[in-house]
């Protein structure tokens, strides 16, 4: 499934600023440097703490969520 988001870019107007642009997010559905909205994350995430590795990988395939199993265990440092 796909989901087309159309953001806001805000300039920024300073010039020692590292960053040129600013994108506005969405309340619920997405998040600061997010690659999935926040209920995919969730998903993976109580994937990765009851399964981990490759059967939580497995299941999250069944979702349609497909990540490695390293991604699982990350996401679960992240978390601590």
């Amino acid at each position: 499934m796909t989901i087309r988001l159309a953001v806001r870019r805000f300039p920024c107007d300073m010039p020692l600023c590292g960053r040129r642009t600013f994108v506005e997010q969405v309340s619920g559905l997405t998040f600061r440097y997010g690659r999935r909205s926040v209920l995919q994350q969730s998903t993976l995430e109580a994937n990765g703490r009851v399964l981990a590795g490759r059967t939580g990988t497995r299941l999250a395939r069944m979702l349609c969520c497909p990540v490695s199993p390293n991604t699982l265990l990350n996401l679960l440092w992240a978390d601590a």
